[in-house]
């Protein structure tokens, strides 16, 4: 029978004073003065594992010692030690007690100056050379955030174990001697991982199980090997475990760790691992997990010769223990005891999970023995491949996911943003209804979470999705839900988004035009400076991004700008500083297409102008120049165009099915009307548009759009919102 070892490990500071030098002098009674420390390792009463003395995991060899004197506030750790000292070759398993000579100043006026009565005190075990060199300084934050490193796959024994504690030495009776005591626990960085294995001896196989039907096959289990993979080999002092990475990982697959049945309860055992403090997140390449080798063989007659001889085959199998949980912790003792009653892979010895009912997790306090957890962890997992996905015009999504027990899926929320006033909900609530499916499902590999919505993309046929839905979900198992859980994230992007985008100066009143320019002055329209009062007063930019559209569509995705450069009689232009660091007028200008064939074309994705640079307006000339030389939130002249018709009937869509505010104020008696690269477009209170093709004879407004789809990967996508620059640039 295997013995689990329970023992305890502890140390005491003795703390007493008196005026002397700092050499270590003969231990003395507390009465008679002096700083006598004591550290104590205590084990059960009772048989012990074997080898734990051996294996020098209660050694001290030796310790460091930090005094901070009290000051009434919580910066202590902030602080440098008012006392501090190193004991080195020490061999001691149970006790050792030594005495630090104070002088009397020191401890009266420094370490336990009145009215305090106590000072901290942090202890160091084994410290390995040369880390403490790495501190900046001995302040107790900078000390336990020191990093110490071990070598546990290079030996089965190890020379010593780190251990630190904090705790208080409080004086004893200041009307005599001035003496003090105190207790300090101290506990490994490390945590131990022991193991043992219950093997059937024997399996039958099955027809069609394995390419060796039919055959019983006899486990070696004195020949197996096991690895931790996946063991933290690095730590910070304080023990708090850390996020792992792959540089500080290791497999321990030391070939001295044999196993073997010493009692003849079919249990074999072998020596143990050690690990420092990690955390993963399950399914990760960084999860530890035991591998065990495993030999099975069996004898058959093989015809050699028309004679039946005797043969041996034997095969090797790999199985995939994980240890369960998020973490391992400092100072703990893992217990393993596994069950493996099936044949692995023969085929490419691929590891083969081990269900959960086959292992048994023990897990208790390395120090005291008190048991933390006895139930069945080690083999229950949750393993999802990701926790966030984004779909790109797509309607159903398959997320693969290996579960050790049966899962439900709860806690359906989704969301869009609402943008159809001034002020947006980005995270608006949208109704889950017989539209939305989520399924856990299964097929002939694994079990995978189903999901659908269809996604509605018929600008033709409005209203249409717009925005990316994002659903958020759990996969829980139903027996544990509170302990095995996964928060998934689906990002659903339909074919049309449209985004909205606030000038970032509306709210800074000293600038009343939100950094809108127009000629290199802030020459916009007069009232928005001070009042949003009217339907058409919207600080907001929106950016339209569209991937595909309907068949049934007249709307063409394209490039509407001319080909050729057309600065339209640069002249006009004043000369400010340019994106290529001249001073310059107008240069590199393309136009938006003015002929028949650029009605139905619609920019990939274009940014529409807020109402900072509303306009009376004028002729189409006029309007080409407004938004030629218009500069809105870095956003740089030289960009901005007139709107495709297609582009403002588009928009126009959007407002009227309360999308977005309306941004061509509508008119029946012909007020508002606006310029498009094509004519005159005059938009009517039911949604519809009036359009003139080349009208020329009339004076209209215009909005100006902006190529998001073309400036946004260049070199300089944006400039400063402040300075007026030429962003034009020769494709």
């Amino acid at each position: 029978m295997r013995i689990k070892l329970l023992y305890i490990l502890s140390s005491v500071l003795l703390l007493t004073a008196v005026s002397c030098s700092q050499e270590i002098v003969p231990e003395l009674p507390v009465e008679e003065g002096g700083i006598t420390l004591t550290l104590h390792n205590m084990v059960p009463q009772t048989k012990t594992q074997p080898g734990v003395e051996d294996l020098n995991e209660n050694l001290i060899e030796t310790i460091h010692y930090f005094l901070y004197p009290k000051d009434g506030t919580d910066q202590n750790t902030e602080k440098e030690p008012a006392k501090e000292g190193v004991l080195t070759g020490l061999s001691s398993q149970v006790d050792h007690t030594f005495r630090i000579n104070v002088s009397e100043d020191l401890l009266k006026n420094t370490l336990f100056k009145y009215p305090y009565n106590d000072c901290d005190v942090y202890v160091i075990v084994n410290l390995p050379d040369g880390v403490l060199a790495t501190a900046s300084d001995h302040k107790l934050s900078t000390l336990r955030s020191m990093v110490v490193n071990a070598n546990f796959n290079s030996s089965l024994e190890q020379e010593a174990f780190v251990m630190e504690g904090l705790g208080t030495a409080s004086i004893i009776d200041r009307r005599k001697v001035l003496a003090a005591s105190g207790t300090i626990e101290v506990s490994r960085l490390a945590s131990k991982i022991t193991v043992g294995v219950k093997v059937k001896e024997s399996i039958q196989t099955m027809d069609n199980q394995t390419s060796t039907n039919g055959q019983v096959w006899t486990s070696k289990p004195q020949d197996m090997l096991i690895e931790l993979v996946n063991g933290a080999s690095v730590a910070v002092l304080s023990g708090n475990p850390t996020m792992v990475e792959s540089q500080i990982l290791y497999t321990d697959n030391n070939q001295q760790r044999i196993f073997s049945d010493t009692d003849g309860d079919q249990i074999w055992s072998c020596a143990q691992f050690y690990s420092y403090p990690s955390k993963w997140d399950i399914g990760s390449d960084e999860e530890p997990y035991l591998r065990i080798t495993l030999p099975w063989e069996t004898t058959y007659d093989k015809n050699v010769n028309g004679e039946p001889i005797p043969y041996v085959d034997v095969q090797t199998c790999v199985y995939k223990v994980i240890l369960g949980g998020e973490e391992l912790t400092r100072n703990t003792w893992y217990d393993l005891t596994i069950d493996i009653g099936i044949l692995g892979n023969f085929e490419n010895q691929e590891e083969v999970l081990l269900p959960i009912e086959n292992t048994n997790y023990f897990v208790a306090d390395w120090s005291t023995g008190k048991t933390i957890s006895s139930e069945i962890l080690g083999g229950r997992y949750l393993v999802v491949d990701q926790k966030e996905y984004i779909l790109y015009n797509e309607n159903t999504l398959s997320i693969p996911f290996t579960s050790s027990h049966t899962c439900e899926i709860v806690d359906i929320k989704v969301t869009r943003p609402d943008i159809s006033t001034r002020t947006p909900n980005m995270s608006a609530p949208v109704t889950v209804d017989n539209t939305w499916a989520l399924n856990i499902m299964t097929n002939e590999i694994n079990d995978y979470i189903k999901f659908e919505h269809k996604l509605d993309n018929e600008i033709s046929n409005p209203p249409f999705d717009y925005a990316p839905y994002t659903i958020t979900f759990l996969v829980r198992h139903i027996d544990k839900p509170d302990s095995y859980y996964r928060n998934i994230k689906i990002i659903q992007y339909p074919a049309i988004t449209i985004d909205i985008k606030p000038n970032s100066d509306q709210t800074l009143r000293d600038n009343k035009y939100g950094n809108t320019f127009v000629n290199a002055t802030s020459n916009n329209a007069s009232g928005m400076e001070s009042s949003f009062s009217d339907t058409n007063s919207n600080p907001n930019m929106y950016v339209l991004s569209i991937s595909s559209l309907d068949e049934s569509s007249k709307y063409i995705i394209s490039d509407p700008r001319e080909i050729n450069i057309d600065n339209l009689g640069q002249t006009w232009s004043n000369s400010r500083t340019s994106i290529q660091g001249t001073t310059r007028r107008i240069t590199y200008y393309y136009p938006t297409i003015a002929d028949v064939s650029a009605e139905n074309l619609i920019a990939p994705k274009f940014r529409i102008a807020s109402s900072y640079g509303k306009w009376s307006g004028g002729t189409y000339l006029e309007a080409q120049r407004r938004c030629a030389s218009y500069q809105e939130d870095g956003y740089p002249a030289g960009r901005w165009r007139v709107p495709t018709k297609a582009e403002i009937e588009f928009i126009i869509t959007a407002s009227v099915n309360n999308i977005i505010p309306s941004l061509f104020t509508p008119d029946d008696s012909n007020g508002y009307a606006y310029w498009c690269s094509t004519g005159g477009i005059y938009p009517r209170t039911n949604g519809s548009v009036d359009y003139i093709y080349n009208d020329t004879t009339n004076e209209h407004s215009v909005r100006c759009v902006y190529d998001e789809w073309y400036w946004e990967n260049t070199s300089v996508p944006t400039v400063d919102i402040a300075t007026y620059t030429w962003g034009d640039a020769q494709r």
